[in-house]
């Protein structure tokens, strides 16, 4: 019994990460500290430009463009580069939008989340 709510956990987790993902999209954002040691600031071609270190950034880097790959394209020192999502602080909500066609998997109602499946009642 165990393993089944570890596997359906497993089914959740992936459905959750695919779900109103898309390639690329506009963002509004920006990037407003560096995480752990620095970013490397990349070219399209993901080879290194530059490196920055650690730290709140000022004035913020405008967020152009967050790639499905987990990369944003940024403006820095009016250079357009890319960094990865994981190494740097932004202001962009992480939101998911509901998958209301059909699915694979035992159960769809696992755990107490308010509100799921109200998002494809009028869809």
């Amino acid at each position: 019994m165990k393993q089944r709510g570890l596997a359906n956990s497993w089914i959740l987790l992936a459905l959750l990460s695919c779900a109103g993902v898309s390639h690329a999209q506009n963002a509004n954002g920006v990037v407003t500290a560096v995480r752990d040691k620095g970013v490397e600031l990349m070219d399209a071609s993901n080879n290194v430009v530059g490196i920055k270190p650690k730290g709140p950034v000022a004035p913020p880097w405008p967020v152009l463009l967050v790639e499905g790959d987990g990369r944003l394209k940024i403006r820095v020192d009016g250079k357009e580069v890319w960094v990865k999502m994981t190494k740097v602080v932004t202001d962009i909500p992480v939101t998911v939008s509901a998958s209301c066609g059909p699915q694979i998997a035992l159960n769809q109602r696992i755990g107490g989340s308010r509100g799921i499946g109200e998002e494809c009642k009028n869809k």
